[in-house]
């Protein structure tokens, strides 16, 4: 099997077996995690919004790689940059919003 093949396969398997921890975990011991009030969904979509220009304006710099023809693995780095400074983002903008309100 090619590396490509290997690295398919354990996304798929790491995928399917977060969904069947999840499952047997809220099976087991169900949380209240899912019951978000107004609060919560306005921080959420909040958070959402305001790391979508991370990712919009981010996203610039891998399809100006690929434009260049630079190598892939620039490539998929800077879109892993991308969606990590998205997740920083989002995350941040949540926690400002809990800790000091809108």
């Amino acid at each position: 099997m090619s590396n490509v093949g290997l690295m398919i396969g354990a996304v798929v398997a790491s995928m399917v077996l977060a969904i069947v921890v999840r499952i047997l975990v809220e099976v087991v011991r169900p949380s209240d995690r899912h019951r978000a009030d107004e609060r919560d969904r306005d921080i959420d979509m909040r958070g959402e919004q305001a790391a979508g220009g991370v990712l919009g304006f981010g996203m610039i710099l891998p399809l100006a790689l690929a434009m260049a023809e630079a190598p892939h693995f620039w490539i998929a780095n800077a879109i892993y940059a991308v969606f990590t400074a998205w997740a920083i983002a989002t995350s941040a903008v949540k926690l400002v919003a809990y800790r000091r309100g809108f």
